[in-house]
């Protein structure tokens, strides 16, 4: 992606498909925002952009792209595989990740409740935010995996 590209993408605003973040500090909750993009339509989680559009950058995006990468791999169930750019804007750094629609969906974080078992959680995006999926949702995404049975009809 490039500048004007990345310029584009901002003025169009956050929505379904697009989510600024000034900076993320834990795996858990950049994991959250890939997950729900990867079980709805892709889409874009920009690093260094406030929620006003402005360009604000990350102080290291090394270390946000080690972020993204943990949350990708150890915090999502299947892990997901992503695509991370780092684009300079206005002399700062926009850490770009490109997230597709996934054909494993349902993805879920990963959480650990008090008594240390591992459960997921499985997000989507509604409008402009990340929001928890109905059971309905999920069981819908399971029937449209690839690898889910065929379906049968019984009549008698």
């Amino acid at each position: 992606m490039n500048r004007h590209q990345l310029r584009q993408l901002i003025s169009d605003g956050e929505g379904v498909r697009l989510e600024f973040k000034r900076r993320f500090t834990s795996p858990e909750k950049i994991a959250k925002e890939l997950c729900a993009f990867a079980n709805t339509q892709g889409g874009y989680l920009l690093f260094g952009v406030d929620d006003d559009g402005s360009i604000v950058g990350v102080d290291s995006e090394k270390e946000q792209i080690e972020l993204v990468q943990r949350a990708a791999d150890f915090f999502i169930e299947p892990p997901l595989s992503v695509r991370v750019e780092v684009v300079e804007i206005e002399w700062k750094d926009v850490v770009v990740v490109i997230v597709e629609p996934s054909p494993e969906r349902p993805h879920a974080v990963v959480e650990h409740d008090r008594r240390s078992n591992r459960r997921g959680v499985v997000y989507v995006r509604s409008r402009a935010e990340s929001v928890q999926a109905s059971r309905e949702m999920v069981r819908l995404m399971r029937e449209q995996r690839p690898d889910a049975p065929p379906l049968q009809l019984f009549i008698g």
